[in-house]
């Protein structure tokens, strides 16, 4: 399938569904935990995968490095996925209820030194 000569397939979705969702995570994703979040994402993307017939790496890639992001150390960001790290920094700050909430505050800080400009706002 393309859209205006392009292959839909590559179009980046990752960001403006976050930017999305970051405007009312407990109405679109049912409550407010970053699991909820993660298993969004990943029904997102498997879903858009086998419609379109192609592949979510790149925009995947980008948990992935923040994944490595939060993590101490290399080893501990190929043990954890995202979702388990974020959930510990939840759980530490006495948060777990809106872990969802400290992804977005996480992923802007993570946005922001990645790719030199804040994360789209709600």
């Amino acid at each position: 399938m393309t859209r205006n000569g392009t292959s839909m397939n590559t179009d980046p979705w990752l960001i403006p569904l976050l930017a999305k969702l970051r405007t009312r995570p407990a109405m679109y994703l049912g409550d407010r935990t970053v699991q909820a979040l993660g298993s969004y994402v990943y029904a997102f993307a498997n879903g858009r995968d086998s419609l379109l017939a192609g592949s979510s790496d790149s925009d995947l890639d980008i948990l992935r490095k923040f994944a490595r992001w939060l993590a101490r150390t290399e080893t501990e960001a190929e043990l954890k996925r995202w979702i388990h790290l974020v959930r510990e920094r939840a759980e530490a700050s006495h948060r777990e209820d809106e872990s969802v909430l400290v992804f977005f505050e996480l992923f802007s800080a993570f946005h922001k030194a990645h790719f030199a400009k804040d994360f789209p706002s709600p």
